[in-house]
């Protein structure tokens, strides 16, 4: 009869497993509902997303398929951070319009 390997969790390479990846994000999330980010600022507008419309930090977006998050970081001139209610997800903007 054949013996099981024991495994740490972790897949090669010393990657974070997938488990470890979401429970990370769970944390990261907790911790900006702790700071306020993710009711945003009050005084703006909730808007919908789109990846050709610039958003800054604290705007609030109702995204077609992950609901309501406010921008929780600006990457760089075309990625932002926002943070959904289950996760944080990054996501484009700014993107030129076609000619």
């Amino acid at each position: 009869m054949a013996t099981k390997k024991k495994t740490s969790g972790k897949s090669s390479h010393g990657r974070k497993t997938q488990a470890e990846l979401h429970a990370m994000v769970k944390v990261i999330v907790a911790e900006k509902k702790k700071q306020g980010l993710l009711s945003g600022d009050n005084s703006r507008k909730i808007r919908p997303y789109s990846p050709k419309v610039r958003f800054d930090y604290g705007d609030r977006i109702e995204h077609p398929q992950f609901g309501s998050g406010v921008v929780s970081q600006l990457i760089n001139t075309q990625k932002i951070e926002v943070a959904f209610p289950d996760r944080t997800r990054v996501l484009i903007h700014a993107l030129p319009k076609a000619a």
